[in-house]
């Protein structure tokens, strides 16, 4: 009698998905300080782009993503993916604790049911033929499936025959090891092995399976494609590794053929892939630079080796732009401060910060661990070259500020050591009210403390600051607001200003008379890094004597932020009671007064420069703090009627 061998029936190819797209990209920085790690491009299209088309054409119908960094940005791209691949259904679990690689599955296990499915990285780039794991799975029903690669990667996974022993092989590298490529197909047993709640590791809940005599496959994929893009060097890499396997028609070319860039030439034997909506300027040279959508390479500019991100004006002040260290000729400030530093060229990163109104532009420097921020002057303020001798006289004082690494004034450039990104105004909205009034009384002390430093101990350092407050200062001051602010913004004639002028004239009266001490002068939310829970004052470069109340509105009066009537109350009251100069609330708000007329002029002229339109969005919160300082200033009557029109 013959014998009929049954075989179990192959699966359907998973409908169902989950992407893990909720880490920081720690190694990618600067990069992911840009842009969460799954939308940084390949080729003109999104990393995470790339994986949602190759899993569409697995059949996959339902995709779930997790979130957490970047969360905003990222669901806002991928809903506009989704609208654009009819048929296919995204769904988002926001993350506000990062739950690891297998946390993530406990709350979806509903959503995916009885069935196996894919789980994937969101930060690989990949090409390949499902089929081996499909048929590995139908083979054998182990609880997992994993891409391996034999022959490139670190190779920590131990495997015999198809089986996986060992996740981190005490000899990676060596014959019958291999690296995890960042797919698994996946059984509901795995459920088995994964806690119900809170963070996991999807490793650790295989190591479980494996202890329970469970079977965990790991599949090599004849032909397919894979690139880790964990470091920026590697995403480099990638785009070359995508070009070639086009060019020779090989597994990887349809992540090419998805292209979406710009027909730019590169130098001879390199590669250039450049985002169709970025500029790039004859005679500008290329070689193995990604650059993004939205970049502007002006003419005669060098690239090698170079990552240019959105919105960047490469040979402009004010970009924001990373690339390897002297890779763009035209800032050759770049290359002089690594050597400052004594840091490696070739490891070293910078990052173009956003365009401040400050005539300098400023770059983060990334060397593994170390960072430092390089501010660049472009000559055009005399009071940008002060800011060094600053910085040491204000740290002798005890004031917290960054510490001066290298100072190049001949070069116009200086090296402070990096505070950080998190400022004062970008906490405060996500502060409960008693922790922002308890952190502006930190900012406060510190005022005092600056206060009180006795003009004496500036003569002694011969420091050279701005000229001080008086009759011309205020008088600058309010033409500034009636050109920008009254006559540009608000279209009004020089019969209409003229009124307005001369009630603003009285406040600075007001003004002159206060006692003078030493000032910061932009003592505002913007100009306060938090570095471990402590203020620490930037932008000090303007620092010259006047009224007190003019930093104490600056601060308290702050369009950036916004406080409250009864807290900015509180709060002067605190500066007051600690020591600070005697300031009743009237002298206060008139102050507020000169002090929003001032900025409100500022906003007005910078939302029309190029890049800076960002601004128009604050002339509303200083329009309605006027108001609310001009209900507690007597007189002013034109300027208040002007202000609630």
């Amino acid at each position: 009698m013959t014998s009929i061998l049954h075989l179990p029936p192959e699966p359907l190819p998973p409908s169902k998905a989950f992407i893990l797209a909720a880490g920081l990209g720690t190694r990618m920085r600067p990069l992911t300080d840009l842009l969460p790690k799954p939308l940084l491009p390949l080729w003109g299209r999104t990393l995470i782009e790339h994986l949602i088309a190759l899993l569409a054409d697995w059949g996959v119908t339902d995709i779930r993503i997790n979130l957490h960094h970047h969360v905003g940005v990222l669901r806002a791209a991928l809903e506009k993916t989704a609208a654009v691949m009819p048929g296919l259904r995204l769904s988002f679990a926001e993350e506000p604790e990062i739950l690891g690689t297998g946390g993530p599955l406990a709350p979806a296990r509903a959503w995916l049911g009885d069935a196996p499915f894919w789980l994937v990285n969101a930060d690989i780039a990949a090409d390949l033929d499902p089929a081996p794991l499909l048929r590995e799975y139908a083979r054998l029903r182990p609880v997992a499936v994993l891409w391996l690669d034999p022959r490139r990667g670190p190779r920590t996974v131990r495997i015999r025959g198809n089986r996986i022993v060992n996740f981190r092989d005490a000899r990676p590298g060596s014959p019958g090891t291999a690296t995890f490529c960042g797919l698994h197909l996946i059984a509901p047993a795995i459920f088995d092995y994964l806690p119900a709640a809170g963070p996991a590791s999807i490793i650790d809940a295989y190591r479980a399976a494996m202890l329970a005599g469970k079977r965990i496959s790991g599949v090599a994929v004849e032909g397919s494609f894979w690139a880790d893009l964990g470091t920026p060097e590697r995403y480099i890499q990638a785009h070359r590794d995508v070009r070639d396997a086009a060019r020779r028609k090989m597994s990887g070319a349809r992540l090419f053929s998805r292209t979406a860039v710009s027909a730019v030439p590169a130098l001879r034997g390199t590669f250039a892939a450049v985002g169709r909506r970025a500029r790039v300027a004859s005679g500008a040279q290329l070689a193995n630079c990604v650059v993004w959508d939205g970049a502007h390479i002006g003419p005669h500019v060098v690239l090698r080796d170079a990552i240019v991100a959105e919105g960047v004006l490469a040979n402009a002040a004010g970009a924001q732009i990373a690339l390897r260290a002297g890779s763009i000729v035209s800032n050759p400030a770049i290359p002089a401060a690594v050597r400052a530093l004594g840091w490696s060229a070739a490891k070293t990163m910078a990052l173009y910060l956003p365009p401040r109104a400050s005539g300098r532009s400023f770059v983060r420097l990334v060397c593994g661990a170390r960072r430092a921020l390089l501010i660049c002057d472009t000559g055009e303020r005399d009071e940008n070259r002060r800011y060094a001798g600053h910085a040491r006289f204000l740290i002798a004082h005890g004031i917290p500020v960054a510490r001066v690494l290298a100072d190049r004034p001949g070069e116009h450039f200086l090296v402070v050591e990096d505070l950080g990104a998190l400022s004062l105004e970008q906490l405060a909205p996500r502060s409960a009210p008693a922790a922002l009034e308890a952190l502006y009384r930190r900012v406060l002390d510190g005022a005092i403390k600056l206060h009180a430093i006795p003009a004496a101990a500036v003569t002694a350092a011969g420091l050279v600051l701005q000229p001080a407050f008086g009759p011309e200062l205020y008088k600058w001051e309010r033409e500034y607001f009636a050109e920008h602010y009254l006559r540009g913004l608000r279209a009004m004639n020089s019969a209409a200003v003229r009124p307005v002028l001369i009630e603003l004239q009285d406040v600075a009266a007001r003004l002159n008379q206060a006692p003078f001490v030493l000032l910061h002068r932009d003592l505002q939310s913007s100009n306060l890094l938090l570095r471990g829970g402590q203020p620490h004052l930037i932008d000090f470069q303007g620092m010259r004597f006047g009224p007190a109340v003019y930093d104490l509105a600056s601060l308290l009066a702050d369009p950036y932020v916004m406080l409250p009537e009864n807290m900015q109350r509180r709060l002067l009251a605190h500066y007051v009671r600690r020591g600070g100069v005697a300031i009743n609330e009237t002298l206060f708000w008139f102050g507020a007064v000169e002090r929003l007329a001032q900025a409100l002029g500022a906003f007005a002229r910078l939302s029309g420069l190029p890049g800076m339109a960002h601004f128009h969005a604050y002339l509303p919160r200083g329009e309605r703090m006027l108001r609310r300082a001009l209900r507690h200033t007597p007189g002013l009557s034109r300027l208040r009627d002007l202000m609630e029109k």
